[in-house]
């Protein structure tokens, strides 16, 4: 049997998700993270109430801010989205790759 709750955010009765990477809670109605009482968080845990992990194109880790997301191109180099520094650890392979499937998601919108 599944935890549920009211969402503090969207007032509706949720099955609050457990991101077991970060221990953050969210609820699965409006995806805003919910603060919970130790309790909760070992009933999540204890019933395996782990949320969606929503995955995106071509993922990469910023050394900087170790942030995951898809990077950004900035005319110049390949940067991150999040911190906007550069990337150098990319090989110009991977880059070259990166700025044709920018491009076609740049068109398509």
């Amino acid at each position: 049997m599944a935890v549920q709750m009211p969402c503090p955010n969207c007032k509706k009765t949720c099955e609050p998700c457990l991101n077991p990477k970060t221990g953050e809670v969210s609820c699965n109605a409006c995806s805003q993270k919910i603060t919970v009482n130790h309790f909760v968080l070992q009933q999540l845990k204890a019933l395996k109430q782990y949320g969606e992990v929503k995955k995106t194109v071509f993922s990469v880790k910023c050394p900087h801010c170790s942030k995951d997301g898809t990077p950004q191109d900035n005319g110049e180099d390949i940067v991150c989205a999040s911190c906007h520094k550069s990337l150098n650890h990319l090989t110009e392979q991977f880059k070259r790759m990166l700025r044709l499937f920018l491009k076609k998601v740049d068109k398509d919108v």
